[in-house]
């Protein structure tokens, strides 16, 4: 059989003819989605370093970052992408978890007053329809440390929602003393409980927050992207290439025009034009 003569970095297919040559790509994620930049315009990776706000910047820009000497700019990706800042669902998942450990010490005082004041209790019972139980019925999460932790709320949050019933199963036996300390109990116990969880899944929410910066070539200078985790190193042909689809949401992306399928699955991750990510605002700079 006569040999195919090959010319460097290409393959042949299943007839014996000569493939397109296979570019290296990063792939990684953004809120549940995936991204790809040609490995050719990527200097490093590195963990989300401590970075300086700087006034009057965009909105997708951080701040800078300082690189072993080297001053970049950081720009947070998914707001560039129109997406929700990974540090704004931090700040309103913490904002969430203050609202409902608020409402729940809201819900015992309530209790307390309506049995000094001889009026009916209207809040929710059911620790299943109040707004907290609601919500941590919907809430879903890939933190598998903050999910055991709202795991662990279950029981003492039923048992706070339970003591409507038993503090007005004693009002009707006429003994309102058992009624304010069943109160007072719940208070020391459960609801401690309830506000001690809260507090370890505020730690836990701030502490496990840990962004990638991947750092790029845009045209001529160093840009820190930040990225939620990186999937992997792909090397991609021609032939897995295709139009940006019109169900994508990424039409009003200037910089993301067409994707890449890769993998056994045929994952989708949108290609990334790194020379366009930035305004050219004016001249870039020499890299050194």
């Amino acid at each position: 059989m006569e040999a195919v003569a090959l010319k460097k970095n290409e393959g042949t297919n299943l007839e014996g003819e000569a493939s397109t040559p296979k570019v290296p790509y990063l792939i990684f994620s953004q809120k549940e989605r995936l991204f790809a930049v040609a490995a050719e315009f990527i200097h490093e990776i590195l963990l989300m370093p401590r970075y300086t706000p700087v006034p009057r910047m965009p909105d997708y820009t951080r701040g800078v970052i300082n690189l072993r000497g080297k001053i970049l700019q950081l720009v947070d990706l998914r707001v560039r992408l129109h997406l929700t800042s990974s540090l704004k669902e931090i700040d309103d998942l913490i904002n969430i978890l203050n609202q409902r450990q608020e409402e729940h010490a809201t819900w015992v005082n309530e209790l307390e007053s309506c049995v000094k004041e001889n009026r009916p209790f209207t809040l929710q019972r059911d620790p299943t329809q109040c707004t907290f139980g609601k919500w941590l019925d919907s809430f879903n999460t890939e933190n598998r440390l903050l999910k055991r932790q709202l795991k662990k709320m279950n029981a003492p949050h039923k048992r706070i929602h339970d003591l409507a019933n038993d503090v007005f199963s004693e009002i009707e036996k006429g003994r309102s003393d058992k009624a304010f300390e069943l109160i007072n109990e719940k208070r020391t116990t459960d609801l401690n409980e309830v506000n001690r969880l809260f507090e370890e899944c505020r730690q836990t929410t701030k502490s496990t927050h840990r962004e990638l910066a991947v750092v790029v070539q845009c045209r001529r200078e160093w840009v820190a992207l930040s990225a939620d985790s990186v999937v992997a190193m792909e090397r991609v042909s021609q032939e897995q290439f295709d139009p940006l689809p019109s169900f994508s949401g990424m039409e009003d992306i200037d910089f993301v025009e067409r994707i890449i399928k890769f993998g056994p699955n045929q994952q989708i991750a949108f290609v990334i034009r790194v020379d366009d990510l930035l305004p050219k605002i004016e001249e870039d700079t020499e890299i050194e």
